[in-house]
């Protein structure tokens, strides 16, 4: 996962229950050379680990190594510095132990992995330099060994592991000045890497200053299953988790009322997901952090304890409740049910795992037509598309909390075809055809950004209301575009770009922000969104640029919602 930002609380796999160091040392000869095998694989790893600011110090001790003679080196690190020990040896040696041990001879950190390189991690708070003491045992051969040190950049503890492999043991701070963050940090780590799992990627601390949330994308693939874990810090109380699909899909969330939230999940493809960290209430940060496992190895997903799966039940509302909130929601927004047609009355249909069915129905001249699907209990996710006689896509649908619609508008009479698929689960779907008056907002704007607008307004939460009409802006090449909301005290506001076909799969990026501080983003393909919620008002300014920055220059379209209680989900 790459996530913009270090994080330095954060560590990579390794440590183990405190046990007493070893009495006996053994003499090491200082020697002014290296051989030439041990020197060569240092300069190796030290020309990669530059690539990541990790800045060698030199060789702190070195001679030769048999078994059941440890070598006991003392190494001073300081206020502020993170360092990793990095013990080699020539091919005689093929399995050693280091251990890192504090002057009181209780281990802090370890790597006991089956190899001839182990690597220990240790950083000194800021406050006081920190002493700790680094053995090295032998198991398997003997020959010669040097133990190096590298001074590592404050949450780069990931880096080393890149280049030296294994599981490198890291001790992020003095056990006398461990915060209570750090300890549920490494309570959590060392126990889901007992379970298969290693740090994945890059961590985010993701600030707020009261109710919000922040959505991150995840690079992911089938062979793998992931782990996301958010702690919070500070005066945060609650944080909760969300896990989205490529298509917006909300896959598994943790939102209890436990302070940190952890959420696992296996793909089923390769693709870019996102994860959704949120605040309940209070200042400070969320500490977010990824592992990622051998999907064979751990069992897949039947063996995942951490989340819940989205409920199929949609919230427990029945099916004639939740058709009329959103009916009346459509209406408010200006669509009236079709006239005539298959789908000018609800058409309610049974969709098997996997199943498509399609309907075609007539739109006149000058109109803007939809159809929206309503998902039943068994059925999680449904899609829906329009396509002309020819079989061109005309409009892609929006998915949401189990609905789905698809815009079109158009100037003259034509026939479409909707394409309904049951995307997840199986069940009853209700269709129903729409249609309103082309708005004059969607004038020399190009039809697939007017469509993605219209659905994505379609399928937000009746609790939303609309703030003014949608806005055209012109996005790619580069260009960064910005738009200011004003957010009124005590409610919510969400700001949404959906970008035409003229941009195909090109991410969009929205960062909201309030006197220059980044307060959450989403990056999504075709659309995003962001939200905020406080008890103050603000003036927020959301940021639109394409990805790549090369990509070609298209239209896309600003939406605006708000609400009047302080929930912080971003589900449109």
């Amino acid at each position: 996962m790459r996530w913009a930002g270090v994080l330095a609380l954060v560590v990579s796999a390794g440590c183990a229950a405190a046990q007493r160091a070893p009495s006996t040392t053994a003499a090491v000869s200082q020697n002014d050379a290296l051989p030439q095998e041990l020197d060569q694989r240092l300069r190796e790893f030290t020309t990669r680990l530059s690539q990541s600011n990790v800045r060698p110090v030199g060789v702190l001790s070195q001679g030769v190594i048999t078994r059941g003679t440890p070598v006991r080196t003392r190494v001073e690190v300081e206020a502020g510095r993170c360092a990793a020990i990095v013990a080699i040896a020539t091919t005689g040696v093929r399995d050693i132990d280091a251990r890192l041990f504090d002057p009181g001879g209780d281990v802090v950190t370890e790597d006991v992995e089956p190899d001839a390189h182990p690597t220990v991690q240790v950083c000194a708070s800021e406050r006081a330099p920190r002493r700790v003491w680094h053995v090295l045992e032998a198991y398997d051969g003997q020959g010669a060994f040097a133990i190096a040190r590298y001074d590592v950049p404050q949450g780069q503890s990931d880096a080393v592991a890149r280049v030296i492999g294994g599981r490198p043991g890291v001790a992020p701070g003095g056990s006398e000045g461990r915060s209570e963050l750090e300890r549920r940090v490494l309570e959590f780590r060392d126990g889901i890497v007992r379970r298969g799992f290693t740090l994945y990627g890059e961590g985010r601390r993701v600030a707020f200053a009261g109710q919000g949330a922040s959505r991150l994308p995840v690079r992911v693939t089938p062979e793998q299953c992931y782990t996301a874990a958010a702690f919070a810090e500070g005066d945060v109380t609650d944080v909760d988790l969300r896990v989205f699909d490529p298509d917006g899909e909300e896959v598994v969330r943790d939102l209890g009322p436990e302070r940190d939230a952890f959420a696992q999940f296996c793909p089923l493809a390769s693709g870019t997901w996102s994860v959704e960290v949120s605040s309940r209430g209070g200042s400070g940060n969320a500490i977010l952090q990824a592992f990622a496992a051998d999907a064979a190895s751990v069992g897949g997903a039947n063996a995942l304890w951490l989340g819940q799966g989205r409920p199929m039940d949609h919230g427990g509302a029945s099916l004639d409740d939740r058709r009329r909130a959103h009916v009346d929601a459509l209406r408010a927004r200006g669509w009236a049910p079709m006239a005539a047609g298959p789908l000018a009355h609800t058409a309610s249909q049974t969709l098997g795992a996997g199943e498509v069915k399609e309907w075609s129905f007539d739109v006149p001249a000058n109109r803007c037509g939809a159809v929206f699907a309503l998902a039943g209990s068994g059925l999680g996710r449904v899609s829906v598309d329009l396509y002309d006689a020819q079989g061109d896509l005309l409009g892609a649908g929006r998915a949401g909390a189990g609905t789905a619609m698809a815009s079109r508008c158009t100037t003259r009479p034509e026939r479409w075809t909707a394409r309904v698929v049951a995307r997840q689960g199986a069940g009853t779907v209700e269709l129903a055809g729409f249609e309103t008056a082309t708005p004059a907002w969607a004038s020399g704007v190009d039809p697939i950004a007017v469509g993605q607008a219209l659905s994505m307004l379609g399928v937000a939460d009746p609790a939303w209301r609309t703030v003014g009409d949608p806005e055209r802006a012109r996005v790619g090449a580069g260009a960064v575009r910005t738009h200011s909301v004003e957010r009124a005290a005590g409610r919510c506001a969400r700001v949404a770009a959906v970008t035409a076909s003229s941009v195909p799969f090109v991410h969009v990026a929205l960062r909201a922000q309030a006197g220059g501080e980044a307060l959450n983003e989403s990056v999504a393909s075709g659309g995003a969104s962001v939200a905020r919620c406080g008890p103050a008002a603000e003036r927020l300014r959301a940021e639109l640029r394409s990805e790549p920055a090369g990509a070609a220059e298209g239209d896309a379209l600003w939406l605006v919602w708000e609400r009047g209680d302080a929930s912080p989900s971003t589900g449109p």
